[in-house]
C-alpha cells in the first residue's frame, strides 16, 4: 500500500479518536521529530519532553487535522514553535539557563565546534535583530529578552496591543528565518 494512502487512512482514523492510528503515526514520526528537537536544544531529556508535547498537541487537535494534507510539515511546525517557546523560557529562567550553560560548557570542552556554532548563532541573532525596524527591535527585546507581556509592551511604547502583535509577528518571522538558515547551514557541515 502506498505510504501516503496508508497515512491518509491513519489520519482519518485519528480524527475519530483511534489510539491505534495515533500509535502508528507516533511510531512513524517519533525519531524524526526527536532528532529535530534535539538538534535545536541539544539536551536529550528536553528533546524527549518536546517530542512528547508535539504528539500531545497532535492528539488534542486531532479533529482539526485534515487527512488529505501530509502530516510531516505540521509536525515540524509544531516542533519548531514548541522548541522556540521552550528556549525562550530557558532564557528567562535562571535555573534552566544555568543547566543549559553547564551542558554547553561541558559539550564545548569536548567538542569545539559547538562553541563556534553557538557564537555563530549569537552573531546571527544580533545581526537579525539589528536589521529590524527600531520599533520592532524594542518590541522583540522587551518580549523575548525581558519577558514582558503584550499589555506591558503596549503601555511602555504607547502603542496598541494589536500593533505590538504585528511587530512581534514580523520580527519573529524574520529572526526565525535567519536562525533557520544558520541551522540548515550547520547541519550541512
Amino acid at each position: 500500500m502506498n505510504a501516503n494512502v496508508e497515512e491518509y487512512r491513519q489520519l482519518v482514523a485519528l480524527n475519530s479518536g483511534d489510539t491505534a492510528a495515533f500509535s502508528w503515526l507516533y511510531d512513524k514520526y517519533f525519531a524524526q521529530i526527536y532528532n529535530f528537537c534535539y538538534s535545536l536544544v541539544r539536551i536529550p531529556q528536553d528533546a524527549e519532553e518536546l517530542t512528547s508535547e508535539v504528539f500531545l498537541t497532535i492528539w488534542k487537535k486531532r479533529t482539526m487535522i485534515r487527512p488529505e494534507v501530509e502530516l510531516k510539515p505540521l509536525l515540524f511546525k509544531i516542533s519548531r514553535d514548541l522548541t522556540w517557546n521552550h528556549l525562550r523560557r530557558v532564557a528567562r529562567d535562571k535555573e534552566h539557563r544555568g543547566r543549559y550553560l553547564t551542558h554547553y560548557a561541558l559539550r564545548s570542552y569536548l567538542q569545539g565546534e559547538d562553541v563556534i556554532l553557538f557564537r555563530e548563532y549569537q552573531n546571527t541573532l544580533k545581526t537579525a535583530i539589528s536589521k529590524l525596524t527600531p520599533q520592532q527591535q524594542k518590541v522583540f527585546q522587551l518580549r523575548f529578552f525581558q519577558g514582558w507581556d503584550l499589555n506591558q509592551i503596549a503601555a511602555e511604547l504607547q502603542i496598541s496591543k494589536n500593533t505590538v502583535k504585528v511587530h512581534l509577528a514580523k520580527s519573529k518571522r524574520f529572526v526565525m528565518s535567519c536562525l533557520t538558515s544558520l541551522l540548515i547551514l550547520s547541519a550541512c557541515l
